[in-house]
This record gives structure tokens, sequence and C-alpha cells, in this order.
């Protein structure tokens, strides 16, 4: 079914602005649903909702916001959405990016609809994620494999209570989301060993959006993308871009001893070498958007110019928090510097996640889905693509082979590049880069990423 032409927004592509017909995805949402219907302070029913916590560790309880497909939520496949910035509530995302209500940013005190919402085809779950970040109680965990461990309880537990939704499963994130979500999806094949069909996970596939998988490849890209990097304008200097280029070097050669052996003193040089260097400071300075090279941003930590300050007084009213099951008491912080600075500070940052992407795509039939957006700072699309075609697997050659072709949604509209491969067991492996988008792709470009993600869900991809 196709969009209402009412809700067609424009997409930017190349840092220009183009129409775009989107042919497959469904209409917004059945007319009866229109109007706040239900008693909560957001834009949809309650009938739509389920939040609250979920156990995954002594003492350590997640909070989660689950939103039904609006259509056959019973059918429909679900989604785990992981924000993936350190220390930042995964609720930023759901009320300025991909949920059904986005907040009236003017004022911080009503939401309205969100018209490219993931909810028009997916359930989708966002998770505070660690302990210490949003509305999630408990002692913070810092290292990826706890950190996955933690997230293969969650999924499990959440599974059995709602076991109607356990269907289709698949796992997308952005970020450092990116060091995680390998390592869950593995834990969860181990899981499901030698149950029955109705007690396994039902995972299906992921998608990594501008994801972190190697902290070592993602450094050594960086001055590149602040002094060279078109459409974007240059935004360093030639001697900047020396500086940075040493710096980064001794950033790449720590994380490698670090990724190798795990010894402690490599990691801690590591994370001196790199997060203290102007490979971070120079583009604040500069106020170059960490998130976006074609924009300005001075205010710089920790929202980079989004509207996330807004979202945390809104979630701190007292009907808000009664409405979503929270203790009207508990204070909500939408960023934590702590769990912020112990994550990028634990030696498992520097581990490379990607490695064994290969193996499951193999053994367990793994669709995996990689996107990059081409005016992102952190996550150079470049070394986006390096990594996945460094991935090892029974068909790594034949994808290396395979020639990236044009991504449009019709004849006409060409929203990016992609490079498609059907494997054996049924899996997949694609990479799309989307024009005219940077770190997140699914506020800046966000039709384009529904549509990438639809095709992907139902593999009809046009190529």
């Amino acid at each position: 079914m196709g969009w209402p032409s009412s809700v067609l927004p424009a997409l930017v592509l190349v840092c220009s602005w183009n129409a775009v017909t989107a042919g497959s995805l469904r209409p917004e949402e059945p007319r009866d649903l229109q109007g706040n219907v239900g008693a909560s302070p957001l834009c949809l029913s309650e009938y739509f909702q389920e939040h609250g916590y979920i156990e995954v560790g002594p003492g350590v309880k997640y909070f989660f916001m689950f939103i039904k497909s609006y259509f056959f939520p019973e059918s429909d496949p679900t989604v785990i959405w992981q924000q993936g910035e350190s220390g930042l509530s995964g609720l930023t995302s759901f009320l300025t990016t991909n949920g059904p209500c986005t907040l009236n940013t003017s004022t911080g005190t009503t939401t309205f609809r969100n018209s490219l919402n993931w909810n028009q085809a997916f359930n989708v779950l966002w998770i505070d994620e660690p302990a210490g970040v949003g509305f999630s109680t408990g002692t913070t965990v810092t290292d990826v494999p706890t950190r996955a461990a933690y997230m293969r309880n969650f999924t499990i537990n959440f599974f059995k209570k709602f076991s109607q939704y356990n269907h289709r499963v698949y796992f997308f994130g952005s970020s450092q989301a990116g060091l995680v979500i390998p390592k869950v999806a593995k834990s969860i094949y181990e899981y499901n060993e030698g149950k029955s069909r109705l007690k396994k996970i039902n995972l299906v596939g992921i998608a990594l959006i501008n994801a972190l998988v190697s902290m070592r490849m993602q450094y050594a890209s960086l001055p590149k993308m602040a002094y060279d990097s078109p459409p974007a304008p240059r935004r360093i200097t030639e001697e900047q871009y020396d500086k940075m280029n040493l710096e980064a070097l001794k950033c790449v050669n720590f994380a490698t001893l670090c990724n190798q052996g795990q010894a402690e003193a490599d990691c801690d040089r590591a994370s001196e070498a790199c997060q203290d260097s102007t490979i971070y400071s120079l583009p604040k300075e500069v106020s170059i958007n960490m998130y976006d090279l074609r924009q300005v941003c001075q205010n710089q930590e920790p929202d980079y110019c989004r509207p996330y300050a807004q979202v945390e007084t809104f979630l701190n009213r007292a009907d808000v928090k009664q409405s979503m099951g929270v203790d009207p008491k508990f204070v909500y912080k939408r960023y934590n510097p702590k769990v912020d600075k112990d994550l990028r500070s634990d030696a498992s940052y520097y581990a490379d996640s990607y490695e064994i992407l290969g193996s499951m795509m193999d053994n367990n039939g793994l669709k995996l889905l990689v996107v990059a957006g081409d005016c992102s700072y952190m996550q150079p699309w470049a070394t986006t693509k390096e990594w996945l075609l460094n991935v090892k697997f029974s068909q790594q050659d034949q994808f290396k082979n395979t020639k990236d072709v044009d991504l449009k949604t019709d004849k006409t509209t060409t929203i990016g590049q992609i490079r498609y491969l059907k494997l054996l067991h049924g899996a997949r492996i694609v990479f799309v880069k989307l024009y005219g988008a940077g770190q997140d792709i699914a506020q800046a470009a966000a039709l384009p990423t529904l549509e990438t993600l639809n095709y992907f869900i139902l593999d009809t991809f046009p190529v």
C-alpha cells in the first residue's frame, strides 16, 4: 500500500531537497485511531502501549516502552531498538525520531503524531540501557560482554511475558549499540540451541545504522571526514588535519594492541589516546556538529543541538511518569555523564565486534543490514563499508565482487547506493549508503530510512 500524498515529506539528497514517493509502506494508521483515545499524555491510545521494567540481572531492571504495530501486532515483526549513544536514554529517540509521537519542542509539554513512525509496520521496543540511564535502575555494568548478557536476559524475559510478539524478531541499533548487538544475537542463538520452536527467540536479523563496531577503524577515518568529505564543507585547516592524523594514529595503535590482547595497560592507553585527542576536542572548538558535518553546532554535549532537554522536562512530569508506571518521585535524566565516561573507559569498548557476524550468517541464517549516512562525522560511511567487506563468511568473496547500484524508491528518485547479496540458508547481507544523512539517519532522513528498513524486513530491495 502507498503513502497518502498528504504525509509525503521532502528528502535531503546530497544536501538538496527532492520529493520522494514511498511505494511500499502502509498508510499512517486507521482513521478510527485518530485523536487521543484513552487516558494517556502521549498522542496515542494506551491500547497500543506496554511499558514497565524487566529484570536483567541481580537488582538491575531495564525500563522499556513497547508500542504495538498499528495493524497486525501479533503477526508483524518485532523490532528491539537500541539508541546506542553511551549514557543517553533510549526514550530520547522515542520522542524525537522514530516513535509514534513527536514532542512539541517549542513547548515541551505536548506530543503530536509522527507520520513517519516505525509502528506503521513493526512492533517496536525502546529501552533505557544500561542501568543508570533514563528510568532504568540498579548497578551500572560497563563492559560489553555483560551488557550483551543483560540484553539477552531482557529479550528472553520480555518474550516470556509477551510471547504473542515473539515472531520475526530484529535488533536495530545505532552508534555504540554496534558493539553490543552482535554479541546479543550470538548469545540468543546459543540460548536457542536444543530448545523447541515455541521456546526459542525467533531472531531473524539485525540492522546496524551508523554503528560503531571497531574503534580502531573508526578513528583512522575521522580526520579525513572533517577535512575532505563532500558534500559537506571543509571544516578544518590542513595544519589541523595533520595534527588530527598524528593523534588518530596513536589512538589506532593502542586500540589495535588492546583489541588483540585486552591487556589492561594497552586498553588504558587506548582510552587516554582516543578520548583525550583533538579528534574529539577540535570539532567542538570549530563548532562542527559531530552528528552531521553539514551543520554547525555550538551546543555540544550532551545533546549536540538536538531537543533532548525538552524530552527530560516532559518525562519528569508526574502525570507522564504515572502513565508509564514509573514512581512519580523518580528523577528522569536524559543523559548520565558518569555512565558515558565509564563505558568509554572500559577495555571492551576498543574490541572489534563485527568478526562474529559471519558465522551467524553461515550457521543461523542471520539477515544483516548495515546502513551508513554520507554526512556523519562519528561513523564515516567508508569505514563502515570497509569493515563489512572484511567480515569473514562462506560467500565473502562473492559479496566483495558484488557491485554497488543505485537505491531508488521509484524509477527517478535515488536515495543512496546498495550492495545486496542473497546467501544460503535464508541469510542476507546488505550495505546501504544513504545520501544527505548524518548520524541520526532516522531523524534527518526519516522516509528513506523507514523505506530501507521496510525493504529489508520484507526482502523487497529493488535490485
